[in-house]
This record gives C-alpha cells, structure tokens and sequence, in this order.
C-alpha cells in the first residue's frame, strides 16, 4: 500500500490588521521577511520536513498575490485552494473539509515559520486515541493575542481565550496555531459555532477530549506587526 502523504492546511486569508496600510491591499503572509514572502519561509520548512504534502491553502484576502506565486507545486509540495472564505478561520478551516483524505492534518497559521524538526516531532507524538496536539510556546511575548494553554504531564487541562498576561506561569504556555489533530476536529467545527480555532479548542477540552501539548524547542517567527518583517530569521 502506497504511504500516504502529509496533508497540511495553512491559513493564509487573514486581513492582517496590525499591519496597518501594508495588508490594505495585499495578504499578509505574502509579505517579505529577508526578500521573500513570510508564507515562502514556512512551505520551505515544510518540504524540508516532508518532502512530498499535500498544502490546502486557505485563502481570502488578496488571494491571488499566493496563488500567482506559488501556482500548483513548490519544491515538491502539492498545493491546493480551498473556497475562498473571509469569514474567520473556523469557517476557513470548514472549507478544507473535502481536501483532506487521511485520519490526521496539520493546521499552521500563515504569518508564522516553524522549523521543519518541530513539524515531523508533532506528527511522530500525535496518536490515534488523542483529538491532537498542540505546538506551544514558552516566549509568550512572540504572540501575545494568542491563546495561552496550561499543560499537566503533557495533557492540555484548560486553555485561556482572550489570554491573561496575569496567570503565566511556569506550566502556562502560548499557543503558536500549529498543531495535528484527527479528522474529526471538522465535527468539532461544525458542532461550536465560534469565530477561532482556539474557541474550539477550548470547549473540545471542557468535555473531555484528549489533547497533548509539545513544547516548540527550536525558535519561531510570527509576524503581526510592521516591525515584525524586520526580524532575521535564523534557527
């Protein structure tokens, strides 16, 4: 039986807000970062990783900047696009449905770059009995919007959406967007009529799934802000 390739789904049709007159016309993840997009950054960490997925790229804002550039394939990924949505990444996600044929997907936010060993040690930890796994952060200050998640022996036990700068602790942790989950977060999606990912996360966990939590051990990038495209980016 033929092994079945990586299926990951990046959002990338944010308007991208806090970067002001640069995303009022153009997407945010096609922003440069060292001469190249943000988004170019990450799919080469991902075919560093896993040299033959399958990208749904889940596109909205100024989606055809990313489909002119990319096209169909890049360094032996297939990309695809789903329905153009720019209703939230809930209904983003919700969009990716039909695309992904396998048990378990990536989800990776478009305006950050995760390094490639981050990506395979997510899919080696991700076990069939688990809803999924989320890659967390312990430099709260890269995202500070972003959900904080607490952990207990690697098990997610409660996630903080706003986020509360109050509460961080040394078994608090921020969520960077990244994570593998079972095929059947989609029902989740359906099921919790909210406008994010961590909303979702958040009530699967108050009724018991099973999510784990890995640490990122290797830096990241996120970039909400002009001043953010001037990082160097370097692992």
């Amino acid at each position: 039986m033929a092994r079945k390739s990586t299926e990951i789904t990046i959002l990338c049709g944010g308007f991208g807000v806090r970067m002001g007159r640069l995303t009022s016309q153009h997407q945010k993840c096609m922003l440069k970062v060292e001469g190249k997009p943000i988004l170019e950054h990450l799919l080469a960490q991902i075919a560093d990783a896993f040299n033959d997925a399958k990208i749904t790229l889940l596109v909205g804002h100024d989606s055809e900047s990313v489909r002119n550039h990319f096209g169909e394939t890049y360094k032996g990924l297939q990309l695809e696009y789903a329905p153009e949505t720019t209703k939230g990444i809930r209904v983003a996600l919700l969009s990716a449905e039909s695309f992904i044929q396998g048990d378990t997907f990536f989800v990776i936010a478009g305006d950050t770059i995760i390094h490639a060993s981050e990506l395979v040690n997510l899919s080696a930890q991700k076990k069939a009995d688990t809803m999924g796994i989320m890659l967390l952060s312990a430099k709260g200050e890269m995202a500070p919007t972003h959900a904080l998640v607490k952990l207990k022996n690697h098990r997610v036990v409660k996630i903080i959406y706003p986020p509360k700068t109050s509460i961080w602790g040394d078994d608090i942790y921020t969520f960077t967007t990244t994570g593998c989950y079972s095929h059947k977060l989609f029902k989740e999606l359906r099921k919790y009529r909210v406008s994010n990912l961590a909303k979702v996360l958040l009530r699967t966990v108050k009724k018991g799934e099973t999510i784990k939590g890995e640490i990122c051990t290797t830096p990241w990038f996120h970039f909400a802000s002009p001043e953010d495209l001037k990082t160097k980016v370097e692992f």
